[in-house]
């Protein structure tokens, strides 16, 4: 299953149990994307100040979240 939300409406159960998030730079609520990301509270600046291209990914198989850019 793919599910591709822009708002933040969507349910925090749901996005815990994607087996692959991709987070770009979002104004929602950083401490629920810091969870669901299972990022450290220390590391919870690095959503703001994501730049063009770049993301924040979580797979399951992987245990901790990893930083993913493109060539613009």
């Amino acid at each position: 299953m793919i599910s591709i939300a822009t708002r933040p409406q969507v349910s925090g159960e749901i996005l815990a149990n994607c087996g692959v998030l991709i987070v770009f730079k979002s104004y929602m609520q950083r401490s629920l994307l810091r969870e669901i990301l299972n990022l450290e509270e220390e590391n919870e600046d690095y959503l703001s100040i994501l730049e063009e291209g770049q993301c924040i990914a979580r797979v399951n198989s992987v245990k901790r979240p990893f930083l993913l850019w493109g060539i613009l």
